[in-house]
């Protein structure tokens, strides 16, 4: 369906901006002995997110479903689902991915009101 793929699309495209900002920021203010510490704290932190947002969305997309289809899905068998099956399958991902959006842009809103000042280049 055209809006999980534009969905999917964004949050790749997201992603793919913010890591590398997010790491270079992470790590530009820490000590030379101390940037494989940090980088794999970072790294734990975010692969502990990811995993969370991956449960996270997968209830999401099976919270309205009918117990037989919540099967279905958290077993990967979507290929099996009956007719008619699609829209309410449709219709949960439109609910994660809308609840992803309110998260990222909370997490931007934050992101924005707690930047500390930036530091001035030495000339």
């Amino acid at each position: 369906s055209p809006p999980i793929i534009v969905g999917l699309v964004l949050i790749g495209l997201g992603s793919g901006v913010f890591q590398a900002a997010n790491a270079a920021a992470t790590l530009a203010g820490v000590d030379s002995t101390q940037l494989g510490r940090t980088n794999a704290a970072r790294i734990t932190v975010q692969n502990t997110a990811y995993t969370s947002g991956v449960a996270l969305g997968l209830t999401l997309v099976a919270a309205a479903l009918p117990a037989d289809l919540k099967a279905a899905v958290f077993e990967g068998a979507g290929a099996s689902l009956r007719a008619g099956a699609e829209d309410q399958l449709a219709h949960g991902f439109a609910v994660a991915f809308a609840v992803a959006a309110a998260l990222a842009i909370s997490a931007v809103a934050i992101s924005l009101l707690t930047r500390g000042p930036r530091p001035s280049p030495e000339a």
